[in-house]
């Protein structure tokens, strides 16, 4: 078959930031379990905040 993806990033903070993958799969000839498929995460750098306090 064949997939098609996006994924990308941004920063909402030096500390805080926001990314995504968004996943198809198209003409398969099976069934497979993750067809469409969509993810959020969250990353925190502690160190970011850190380094911004003057503490590290």
């Amino acid at each position: 078959g064949t997939r098609f993806f996006t994924q990308g990033s941004y920063a909402i903070s030096r500390e805080l930031a926001v990314g995504w993958y968004q996943g198809e799969a198209f003409n398969t000839g099976y069934v497979i379990p993750n067809q469409h498929r969509f993810e959020i995460l969250v990353t925190f750098n502690p160190t970011a905040a850190l380094k911004a306090n003057r503490i590290f």
